[in-house]
């Protein structure tokens, strides 16, 4: 199970994407979320974006794959969106207050609510996967 959010694939490995944009010299980049043991020698450009926590820059075009993820399941009868693959697993749910309040998340009615659920308490879970790589443009890309 992969927690909501974006992924690349490059030169065969998946990683998180923790950001994305241009560098202001024109380089568009996506940052993909380096953990101990990533060699850095892949990437041309890694970064530290706070202590311990590295990103590499690579080119969008360069990815195999990039894509959006969003996980579901249910919790006793409400869908939940999974925000981590951790155990208990941090979800977001928009059901109503008095579910909420039963299974200990926190938020309003306005803005939902926010959660842990031990992973053996949630069923149904799926992804729906949205492809984020540039499209080519028809007709040659005039």
């Amino acid at each position: 199970m992969r927690a909501t959010g974006d992924y690349a694939t490059y030169r065969g490995r998946e990683y998180q994407v923790v950001a994305s944009g241009d560098d202001g010299d024109g380089f568009e980049y996506v940052g993909l979320r380096l953990h101990d043991g990533d060699d850095a020698g892949r990437f041309d450009v890694v970064v530290e974006r706070v202590p311990g926590r590295r990103m590499a820059k690579v080119s969008p075009t360069d990815l195999e794959r990039y894509e959006r993820v969003v996980t579901t399941g249910v919790v006793d009868g409400a869908e939940v969106t999974l925000h981590s693959d951790d155990d208990p697993v941090a979800c977001y749910t928009l059901a109503g207050a008095q579910w909420a309040d039963a299974h200990g998340f926190s938020g309003s009615q306005h803005d939902g609510w926010s959660g842990h659920v031990a992973r053996g308490e949630i069923t149904h879970v799926s992804e729906r996967v949205k492809d984020l790589r540039p499209r080519a443009e028809a007709g040659g890309g005039r």
